[in-house]
């Protein structure tokens, strides 16, 4: 079940992170223009994908690391 959920946020990961490039972020254009989050911004809304990709990011690393002292 863990090894689920790790595959789980590792393909969350690479769909986050693989789209941000320096000269274009497709992902936040497309959060900003669907205006998932209501009533926010372009700055929030990049603030807002920012938390959410180094959430991901340490979410997978805690469980990674942690399974591995079982």
């Amino acid at each position: 079940m863990l090894n689920l959920i790790r595959l789980t946020f590792a393909i969350l990961v690479i769909v986050l992170i693989v789209p941000q490039t320096p000269t274009e972020n497709a992902l936040l254009r497309l959060f900003y223009e669907t205006r998932i989050f209501a009533n926010s911004n372009y700055g929030q809304t990049k603030k807002i994908l920012n938390f959410l990709t180094w959430i991901c990011i340490f979410s997978f690393l805690i469980i990674t690391f942690t399974n591995g002292f079982r």
